[in-house]
């Protein structure tokens, strides 16, 4: 993955279909920003059909913001696509006076997410985000034996907002579902323990459980 490139895919200025590929296409991109994930890949980590994808493929090429070809494996026995992320392009939402509803809807993210300046002090754009809203579907998707949640509150948004800023990497939903599934090998986590504690999603979202989890603390843990 290119930090680079992601973070260049999510200062752009651009609707679903498109922007949610283009980060998948930068998190697959090597340091040279290219990648060659296939197009199930990308179905299955945006959450659109195959169709879908390749239509936004499509029209992030004509935008001037990748190019792709066609490449052979070095044996010969398959075709797959090769995109190349074009950096030098950027488009975003240049000269901002201030985080208003209006600028949020133009850059598809939450109104309650900070305004960042960038280094010039020329623009402002929106501090990278995802929808929130799409992590607690897939905790319910992926973790049915863990408690539900009815509301995504102020303090749970601030949670997943610490999380997001502070690991890069959880910027994409892909990430979410090897992070839950990762939850759901832990037994611990899932109420196998002497008290017969559950994690809940408050809990698993906050930064330093996070990284709890990610680092294995409680895959052997009783």
């Amino acid at each position: 993955m290119s930090n680079e490139a992601l973070n260049w895919a999510y200062e752009q200025n651009l609707k679903s279909p498109q922007k949610p590929v283009l980060t998948a296409l930068a998190n697959h991109a090597n340091d040279k920003d290219t990648a060659w994930p296939s197009v199930e890949t990308l179905a299955f980590e945006t959450g659109m059909s195959k169709a879908t994808v390749m239509r936004a493929t499509k029209k992030l090429e004509a935008l001037g913001l990748l190019s792709k070809k066609m490449s052979q494996s070095p044996r010969g026995h398959r075709w797959f696509n090769t995109y190349k992320l074009h950096l030098n392009i950027n488009m975003q939402a240049s000269n901002m006076q201030g985080c208003t509803e209006q600028d949020s809807i133009l850059v598809q993210q939450p109104i309650n997410m900070p305004c960042t300046k960038l280094q010039d002090d020329t623009q402002t754009i929106i501090e990278p985000s995802m929808n929130h809203q799409d992590i607690v579907d897939l905790y319910h998707e992926v973790l049915t034996e863990l408690p539900k949640i009815k509301v995504l509150s102020q303090k749970r948004r601030a949670y997943l907002r610490a999380t997001l800023n502070s690991y890069p990497k959880a910027r994409v939903l892909s990430w979410w579902q090897g992070y839950f599934e990762k939850v759901k090998d832990a037994p611990f986590l899932l109420g196998q323990n002497p008290r017969g504690w559950r994690a809940d999603f408050e809990f698993l979202i906050k930064f330093d459980n996070v990284l709890k989890v990610i680092e294995g603390k409680y895959e052997k843990a009783t």
